[in-house]
C-alpha cells in the first residue's frame, strides 16, 4: 500500500493517521536490471497516466477514458515518445505492466500514436 500512496500523481491515496512510509519502499527491484522508482512527472515526453500494457492485445494502448487534458495532446506526445524514448518495460500506476523487447516497444509505440490519430478519445475505448 505504500508504493501506491507514494506512486499516486494525485495523491487520493493516503492514511488517516498520515504516518510516514518506512524506508526502502522505492526503487522497489522488480528484475535484476529493473527499478521502479514510484511517480514520476515526465509530462513533456507524455500526458498522465494512460500509457498501459493490453493483456489481449499484447501490446501497448492508451485509456481514452482517462485522457484528462486533449487526445491530440496526447497522440502528438506518444508520436514524441516514439521518436526519443527506448524502454522494455511500461509500468503504469493502473492497468498492466508489460514487457518486450525495445525494438518492438519502438514500432509499438509509433503503430499506436499513428492509430490514435484516426481516433477521438470516445471512438478509441469502443474499438
Amino acid at each position: 500500500m505504500w508504493r501506491a500512496t507514494l506512486a499516486c500523481p494525485t495523491q487520493s491515496i493516503g492514511t488517516r493517521s498520515r504516518r510516514r512510509p518506512p524506508p526502502g519502499v522505492f526503487p522497489w527491484q522488480l528484475t535484476d536490471d529493473v527499478y521502479l522508482c514510484g511517480y514520476n512527472d515526465r509530462g513533456h515526453l507524455f500526458t498522465g497516466d494512460t500509457l498501459a500494457w493490453n493483456e489481449q492485445g499484447r501490446g501497448l494502448d492508451v485509456f481514452g477514458s482517462a485522457t484528462w487534458y486533449s487526445w491530440q495532446a496526447l497522440t502528438e506526445s506518444m508520436a514524441r515518445l516514439a521518436g526519443l524514448a527506448r524502454f522494455s518495460w511500461v509500468l503504469p500506476g493502473h492497468g498492466k505492466w508489460g514487457h518486450a523487447d525495445t525494438e518492438e516497444m519502438t514500432r509499438q509505440l509509433g503503430r499506436l500514436a499513428e492509430d490514435m490519430r484516426h481516433h477521438t478519445a470516445a471512438m478509441w475505448d469502443r474499438r
